[in-house]
């Protein structure tokens, strides 16, 4: 008997980023290939985030730009995002221009919405290839268990 398994994209978005859509997908082995197989899923992500944020932008084409600023990025858009309801920094969100304007530090909220959401349907796409009790489904579990 097969087991038939569906993710619910609420579920799936939990995980990308510690994390991580809506559209403009693209097939899995564009987006890394088998980088996208190497994610880890800590537990407890305490002062482990910013390596987090480090790994997913090496790991994900779409967010490289934003590689080599993982830890501002991670201070000052992540944290104060969480922390204190508004960027800090210097950081902006907007919605025009380029992904990511490393020079003026804005990112523009419409492309990082739509990069999250291809690197979502990818990872989605790389479960449903995964027997059940693979690595990647374990992973999966383990990080489940620890956001509920």
């Amino acid at each position: 008997m097969t087991r038939t398994r569906t993710l619910h994209p609420t579920a799936c978005a939990n995980l990308v980023t510690g994390i991580m859509l809506k559209k403009d997908s693209a097939p899995l082995s564009s987006l890394a290939g088998n980088k996208l197989r190497n994610r880890s899923f800590i537990a407890d992500t305490r002062s482990k985030c910013q390596k987090m944020f480090t790994d997913f932008f090496a790991r994900v084409p779409d967010f490289q730009p934003f590689h080599p600023h993982a830890g501002p990025f991670h201070h000052n858009v992540h944290c104060g995002i969480l922390h204190q309801a508004e960027t800090r920094g210097g950081w902006r969100v907007v919605r025009t221009g380029p992904l990511f304007d490393d020079d003026a530090t804005t990112i523009n909220a419409t492309k990082f919405h739509a990069a999250v959401g291809r690197a979502l349907r990818a990872y989605c796409a790389q479960l449903r290839t995964e027997p059940w009790g693979s690595s990647a489904w374990t992973k999966l579990i383990k990080k489940l268990k620890a956001t509920a």
